[in-house]
């Protein structure tokens, strides 16, 4: 257990926080519907560790909201990309998240 997540997580047990967040812009989906993870900048060109994130929320007794953002301007290969990029990631993330939030198991993903 990634002990970053841990302390954030405890953090949010000890103030009654209300509202999680995590980033939709590392999630895309494949034409064949296959989920797509890529690499965080933000932390280093690492996987964000979503099961152990979800894995402490529950273990705290976390029921709040999960929300997902993601910043502007959105680019892919180098390139400002419109909505539909943003609708796209959106809906790879929530297929993720419901999956890993319903079974307590990583979705099957394809790492980018």
């Amino acid at each position: 257990m990634t002990s970053i997540f841990v302390e954030a997580v405890e953090s949010c047990r000890e103030i009654g926080i209300v509202l999680s967040n995590y980033s939709s812009s590392s999630f895309d989906e494949s034409p064949s519907g296959e989920i797509i993870m890529k690499r965080s900048q933000l932390i280093g060109d690492q996987y964000v560790n979503y099961p152990a994130f979800i894995r402490e929320l529950k273990r705290i007794g976390y029921d709040g909201f999960i929300s997902s953002e993601e910043c502007s301007p959105v680019l892919e290969d180098h390139e400002y990309q419109g909505i539909d990029t943003v609708d796209r990631h959106v809906k790879a993330a929530l297929k993720y998240m419901k999956k890993l939030i319903a079974d307590g198991v990583e979705p099957k993903i394809v790492r980018r």
